[in-house]
């Protein structure tokens, strides 16, 4: 078997779904075929979002301040997770 380009990669999986689990299924799935690809996989926190027509505003932007804020905390853990990971 030939070798991953994207084995010790960093991932960070993030879903959004109009259910409450879509994206809690299709998570678990994409954490198996992660780990088959030996990839680096941030394990906390997960992040799950449940679509409602309200999520975004009119330009497209997230509308709750909470969720934005929840996002850009996601966001810098990821990314020092990154730095801590190289």
């Amino acid at each position: 078997m030939g070798k991953s380009v994207l084995g010790g990669k960093p991932v960070a999986i993030a879903g959004m779904s109009p259910g409450a689990v879509g994206t809690a299924v299709c998570q678990s799935h994409l954490r198996s075929i992660i780990g088959f690809l030996g990839m680096k996989h941030l394990g906390q926190p997960e992040l799950y979002l449940q679509f409602n027509p309200e999520f975004f505003d009119g330009e497209g932007k997230i509308a709750a301040e909470r969720t934005r804020q929840f996002l850009g905390s996601f966001l810098e853990n990821f990314s020092k997770w990154i730095s801590g990971n190289k």
